[in-house]
């Protein structure tokens, strides 16, 4: 079990590190922690120490529940965090701001 008791957190990669190898994840409900674990990880308030002791003794207690999370949250990852789909939504965002080429070839002594 990954915890992640942040009291500010932009975006909780180190969640999506640990769910990215089947880890289940509790953590604290502040940033984008919230939606990142949506219905695949467990919430706490982060002002309230017994609520995160109530949710890591509920994964420490149900095997199934552990089991769930792990195949949830590397289905997760690889749908929407894949190399494949983070290209195509940086790709996406070039475009937005007005970018309409793409480098993808750097050399290895960065001239292109």
């Amino acid at each position: 079990v990954f915890m992640l008791p942040s009291e500010t957190e932009s975006f909780g990669l180190a969640a999506l590190e640990a769910m990215a190898v089947g880890v289940p994840v509790v953590g604290s409900d502040v940033g984008e922690i919230a939606s990142l674990l949506r219905d695949i990880g467990l919430l706490f308030r982060c002002d309230d120490p017994e609520d995160l002791a109530t949710a890591w003794r509920r994964l420490a207690l149900d095997v199934r529940l552990r089991g769930e999370m792990r195949s949830a949250s590397r289905r997760l990852v690889e749908k929407e965090f894949s190399i494949t789909k983070m290209v195509e939504r940086t790709t996406s965002l070039l475009d937005a701001v007005g970018s309409t080429r793409v480098n993808t070839h750097i050399s290895v002594d960065g001239k292109h």
